[in-house]
C-alpha cells in the first residue's frame, strides 16, 4: 500500500541522517583527556621549576651562611691587625664599601659599639657583624669582641727608667725581681751595687748579684706622657694649689673620705693638684689614694715619714708631671703620737687595720709614674769613720714576706737611723733615675702588668668572647 511504504521510507531516512550521540561523547572525552593531560604536564613543569628554584635557593642560603662566617673572620683579623681601628673605622659602616666578591656571592662586615662611638673608650666591647650575600639570599652572623689588655712592658720590672739608671754611693739597690733602663745602668760609683737582676738597652756596669742582660732590644714600652693623665684628671677631685699652705702637705691624711684642702672628696681616692710650676713638698703624712701632681717644680720632694698606698688596688699611688726627689726616713713607722694627729680615720677595704698609734712603715705601695727624672738621695753623709755596712748583707735581697732588711748603721748628728727608701709595686720613670747614697728596696708587684690601670695599657687585642656567636635577622 503506497501510504504505508511512504511512511516507512521517510522514517528510514530520518533514522539514517540523525547525528550520533556516541561520536560526540567520544570527542568530548578525547578533548577532556587531552586537557587533563596538558594540565598535568603544566603542573609537573611548574613543580619542577619550583623544586629547581627551591634547590637553588637552599644552595644560595647555605653558601651565604658560609660567607657570613668568612666575613666575621675577615673583620676580626682586620681589627686585630689595625692598631688604629677605633679611629679609622666608623660605627655601623659596612666594610669594604663595595662588598668583596667571594665564591658565588659577596662578603662584608661592620662594627657596632654599644654607645655608638668606637673611639671614645678603648675598653669598650664591640659587636662584629659578618654578612654573606648570594643572589637574593642574605645571611648575617655576629660575635662580641672584647678587649684583652696587658700592661706596658715597662711594668715588667720593679723599676724602669726611660733614660739611664744611675746608682752611686755606699748603699745598694735591692730588688726581689729586676731593675731596667732604656739607656745605661751606671752602677760602678762607690762600693754599693745592685742586688737582683738587671736589664738595659745599652750597657750595665758595677756590682750586680743577679743576671745581667745588656744590649737588649726593643726598648720597653713607656706611657704616653700627653695622655696618661687624662683619665685621672677627668675622674679626680681638683685641689687648688692655693689651698695648700706653702704648697706643703705636712701631717695630713688624704683618703677617699678625707680631703684636708677642700670640701669635696673622691670615692676612688684620686686627687689632682696643679702645682703651676712650683715645688711641692709631701712629708709626715698618710695617703690612701692616687695623688696626681701636674706641672710640678723641679725641686718637688717627698721626705720624712710617709705611708702611702692607692685606694684602688691596681691604680697608681703617685703620678708626677715633672721631676721628683725622694729622701724620706726609714728609721721608724709613721706614728700618730709623734705627729700629734690621727691617721686612722679611714682605711680602704683591702687594708688590714693598723695599730692605734703606728700607722705603718715609711713606704709607697703601688704604681709610681714620673714623666721627668727621679732622684732618691740620702741627703746626708755618713759619719767620719766612713764605715759602710752595705756589703755585710749583699746578696740577701728582701722579699715582701721576709724579715726586715738588714740595717745600714750610719751615725749622724742624731741617733743612728736606717737610711732606706722602700717602694712596693712598680716604678716607671720617663727620664733618668738617680739613686745616690741611699738604700733603695724595691718589692715588685705584678698586679699592674696583669691588670694595668688606665693609661698604662698596651694596645688592646680584641678577641671573640666565648659563646657570643649568634645569627642575626638580615635587613
Amino acid at each position: 500500500m503506497p501510504t504505508t511504504n511512504s511512511c516507512t521510507n521517510v522514517s528510514f531516512l530520518l533514522r539514517r541522517h540523525r547525528p550520533s550521540n556516541r561520536r560526540g561523547s567520544l570527542y568530548l572525552s578525547v578533548m577532556s583527556a587531552a586537557m587533563i593531560i596538558s594540565a598535568i604536564g603544566m603542573s609537573a613543569m611548574v613543580v619542577a621549576r619550583l623544586n629547581l628554584r627551591s634547590v637553588g635557593w637552599r644552595q644560595d642560603r647555605r653558601e651565604a651562611r658560609l660567607l657570613a662566617d668568612g666575613a666575621v673572620e675577615l673583620g676580626t683579623a682586620i681589627v686585630a691587625q689595625a692598631a688604629n681601628w677605633r679611629t679609622s673605622l666608623l660605627n655601623g659602616q659596612e666594610y669594604p664599601s663595595t662588598p668583596l666578591p667571594m665564591g658565588s656571592g659577596t662578603i662584608a662586615w661592620r662594627l657596632d659599639d654599644p654607645d655608638g662611638d668606637l673611639s671614645d673608650d678603648n675598653t669598650d666591647t664591640v659587636r662584629l657583624y659578618g654578612i654573606g650575600r648570594v643572589g637574593h639570599s642574605v645571611y648575617t652572623k655576629s660575635v662580641l669582641l672584647e678587649p684583652i689588655s696587658s700592661g706596658l712592658t715597662s711594668l715588667e720590672t720593679s723599676l724602669h727608667s726611660g733614660g739611664n739608671l744611675n746608682r752611686s754611693g755606699d748603699f745598694d739597690i735591692t730588688t726581689n725581681q729586676m731593675v731596667s733602663a732604656n739607656g745605661n745602668i751606671n752602677n760602678s760609683s762607690g762600693p754599693g751595687g745592685i742586688i737582683g737582676n738587671t736589664w738595659a738597652v745599652e750597657d750595665i756596669d758595677g756590682n750586680v748579684t743577679g743576671a745581667i742582660a745588656n744590649l737588649q732590644s726593643p726598648a720597653k714600652e713607656m706611657p704616653d706622657p700627653t695622655t696618661v693623665f687624662d683619665y685621672y684628671v677627668t675622674n679626680g677631685t681638683q685641689i687648688a694649689a692655693s689651698n695648700i699652705p706653702m704648697l706643703t702637705i705636712d701631717k695630713q691624711l688624704i683618703s677617699p673620705v678625707s680631703n684636708p684642702f677642700g670640701t669635696s672628696t673622691n670615692t676612688l681616692g684620686i686627687y689632682v693638684i696643679d702645682c703651676e710650676g712650683n715645688d711641692i713638698v709631701i712629708k709626715d703624712s698618710q695617703i690612701l689614694g692616687t695623688l696626681v701632681l701636674l706641672n710640678a717644680g723641679s725641686g718637688s720632694n717627698i721626705n720624712m715619714d710617709i705611708h702611702w698606698e692607692a685606694a684602688v688596688p691596681n691604680y697608681p699611688a703617685l703620678m708626677v708631671q715633672g721631676d721628683l726627689k725622694m729622701s724620706w726616713h726609714g728609721e721608724h713607722n709613721l706614728h700618730e703620737s709623734l705627729n700629734n694627729m690621727s691617721f686612722n680615720s679611714i682605711a680602704p677595704p683591702h687594708q688590714s687595720s693598723k695599730d692605734a698609734d703606728q700607722v705603718g712603715p715609711p713606704i709607697i705601695k703601688g704604681l709610681v709614674y714620673i714623666t721627668g727624672g727621679l732622684t732618691i738621695d740620702g741627703g746626708k753623709n755618713p759619719s767620719s769613720d766612713g764605715a759602710s755596712h752595705s756589703n755585710a748583707w749583699r746578696g740577701s735581697a728582701r722579699l715582701i714576706d721576709q724579715s726586715p732588711a738588714p740595717q745600714h748603721h750610719f751615725s749622724y748628728n742624731t741617733d743612728p737611723i736606717t737610711h732606706e727608701c722602700i717602694l712596693q709595686g712598680a716604678v716607671v720613670i720617663g727620664g733618668n733615675a738617680i739613686v745616690d747614697d741611699m738604700a733603695l728596696t724595691l718589692m715588685y708587684d705584678p698586679t699592674f702588668l696583669g691588670n694595668p690601670p688606665p693609661g698604662f695599657q698596651a694596645s688592646n687585642v680584641m678577641t671573640i668572647s666565648p659563646g657570643s656567636w649568634r645569627r642575626e635577622v638580615s635587613q
